[in-house]
């Protein structure tokens, strides 16, 4: 009974592929009318984004001249405007002595794309929970403390802050069962910060969560989940009545048109390790992954830098056998 209890315990690698896809495109057109008087700048504020108008502001500065007909318009704030804008923008603009009028036309079409694949390994006895995370460790503000009515007019101020994971984590636990089948309780999890940023404190993250029980045979590969996501939107803003003629209207109104299209999928493969011939199997072939990165990387070069200064990793054949030559070296008074 001892014997056959006493054996060497299994273990298994867990492999997870997060596949990440987002298509972004645009389009803008669009009119705007500036006009200034003695009494300050009044017009149009025909944009398609916060950025955009700040941009088109720069630009109505420069060909609007704080003074209404003084003439006081340069070429040169003219160019360094429109090279902040985007796409094909032109600015035209009159002055005399009592009205100051500017035109600014906006056409812009944006692409983007974004291919994102993580795959998160980890290595773990039967039935132990292992857990990874690769990421960078973000501090949150949760709270200030000011004493404002302190004696001699002296105050603490500070603020407390909490350091959260941001990044892909992986955690697991894995039982194997008759029939070479394992299950799992997962936990995936991948979050980023997000671009839109409110305030210092008030930072902004994405997340994608799955926590799932799933079944899977030795080596099979299976989807934990996923979403397909389409957002199209699409807004005019123009001024009343005129943006609504036909043909001409187009002179008073603005388009923007956007779509994103965003696919996630997330697949986990479950192996198991019996002796050591199948973890050698399995080191070897992540071994050799890399070294093949490696080699591919120093076969592209380094700009103005001698190739053989970037790191590369032995065969795996080589690395086995310089293994026991250490170790001799080693045990040798």
């Amino acid at each position: 009974v001892i014997a056959r209890l006493d054996i060497r315990r299994a273990q298994v690698l867990v492999e997870a592929i997060i596949v990440e896809m987002e298509i972004v495109e645009g389009r803008e057109l669009g009119l705007q009318w500036l006009f200034a008087n003695d009494s300050g700048l009044f017009g149009s504020a025909i944009s398609s984004s916060q950025a955009q108008q700040g941009r088109n502001a720069a630009l109505a500065q420069a060909i609007l001249p704080e003074d209404a007909g003084s003439n006081d318009i340069s070429v040169r704030n003219i160019a360094g405007a429109l090279s902040q804008v985007p796409g094909s923008t032109f600015g035209w603009g009159v002055v005399d002595q009592n009205l100051t009028m500017s035109t600014i036309l906006n056409a812009l079409e944006s692409q983007g794309n974004a291919n994102i694949l993580s795959t998160p390994s980890i290595l773990t006895l039967d039935n132990e929970e292992a857990f990874i995370t690769v990421g960078q460790q973000v501090p949150f503000v949760t709270g200030s403390y000011t004493n404002t009515g302190a004696a001699n007019g002296v105050a603490n101020p500070f603020q407390t802050i909490q350091r959260e994971n941001v990044g892909v984590t992986l955690q697991v636990t894995p039982q194997i069962n008759e029939g070479d089948s394992v299950v799992m309780d997962i936990v995936q999890e991948v979050s980023s910060i997000s671009q839109q940023v409110l305030s210092a404190s008030d930072v902004i993250t994405n997340e994608r969560k799955i926590e799932t029980k799933v079944l899977a045979k030795d080596g099979d590969i299976v989807v934990l989940g996923g979403l397909v996501k389409d957002d199209i939107q699409d807004s005019r803003q123009g001024v009343p009545i005129l943006s609504g003629i036909p043909v001409i209207g187009r002179l008073f109104r603005s388009d923007v048109v956007s779509v994103t299209k965003s696919n996630l999928l997330v697949f986990i493969r479950s192996t198991i390790i019996r002796d050591d011939e199948d973890l050698a199997g399995a080191t070897a072939e992540k071994y050799r992954y890399i070294r093949d990165q490696q080699r591919e990387r120093r076969d592209q070069g380094l700009m103005f830098l001698d190739d053989a200064v970037m790191p590369l990793l032995p065969t795996w054949e080589d690395r086995v056998r310089a293994l026991p030559e250490v170790s001799e070296e080693r045990v040798d008074p």
